[in-house]
Formats: structure tokens, sequence, C-alpha cells
């Protein structure tokens, strides 16, 4: 008894050509090595968006510890100016709440710029900052035409 090996070398033949030959198992293999680039970029892109609103939290702190430190150069002033004192080191009291008004009136703009970055990227509303927290209300200004007198 003796085994042809013709018909199993052409069924052999034609299974390797129909996978082969027309690019079939290539391809399949290849759309699968896409979707894992895919799904690679993708996680790729989430772990920098992470990366970056940690940086950009990091600057948050700066800005929101400086408007703290604010607060506090606000209330010397304010106590300096209840004492009846014109001065706070080399500035006229009033110099120097405009001074402070004007650096607390760029760090809340710094704030809200960084605040709406890592909105953006966190994908939600940015967070509004009670500005009242760190600068003092304005002085009420007396009604025109009318006289306080002591």
């Amino acid at each position: 008894m003796r085994v042809s090996i013709k018909p199993l070398a052409i069924g052999f033949s034609f299974l390797a050509v129909t996978l082969l030959g027309n690019g079939a198992l290539w391809e399949y293999r290849r759309s699968q090595i896409e979707n894992q680039r895919l799904e690679l970029e993708a996680e790729k892109q989430r772990l920098e968006n992470i990366v970056e609103a940690t940086e950009l939290r990091g600057k948050l702190t700066d800005v929101l510890y400086k408007l703290s430190s604010l607060s506090g150069q606000y209330h010397e002033v304010l106590i300096a100016k209840r004492a009846g004192q014109e001065k706070i080191g080399v500035y006229p009291i009033e110099h120097k709440m405009r001074l402070l008004d004007a650096e607390a009136d760029q760090l809340l703009s710094d704030y809200e710029a960084i605040e709406g970055n890592v909105a953006k990227l966190e994908g939600r509303q940015p967070r509004k900052l009670n500005v009242q927290n760190f600068k003092p209300p304005p002085q009420p200004m007396p009604p025109k035409g009318m006289r306080i007198e002591p």
C-alpha cells in the first residue's frame, strides 16, 4: 500500500496559496497591529493630558499661594490705615493698596487662564474663584452732597 504524496502536496499548496498568496493572513495581522497602535496612541495622549494637567495644577497652587500671601499684606495695610499711619515701608498707604490691587488682579487673571486650561484638559467647566477671599471690598463712598462731621 503506497500513499501518494501528490494529492497531499496539492492540498497543502492550495491551503498555503489561499492563506498566504492573497494576503488575507497578512492583512488580518496588519489590522491587529494597527488596532494596538491606535490603543497605544490613545493611552499616550491620555497620559500626556494627565502630565500637563498636573503641571498646570502646580502653577495653580503657586498662584493661590501668592494670592493668600497678598491677603496677609492687605491685612497689614488695613491695620496700618486704622492706626492712622501714612506709610508702610517706603510707600504711602494708598499707593501700597493700589500696588496690591494690581498684583492681585494679575494673579486672579493668571488663575482664570490656568484654570481654564485645566478644565479643558479635564473636560469640565472652569471653577470660579471668589475675589472677596483675597481682596478687601472697596471702601464705601459717602453720598455726594453729604458731609460727615466728626
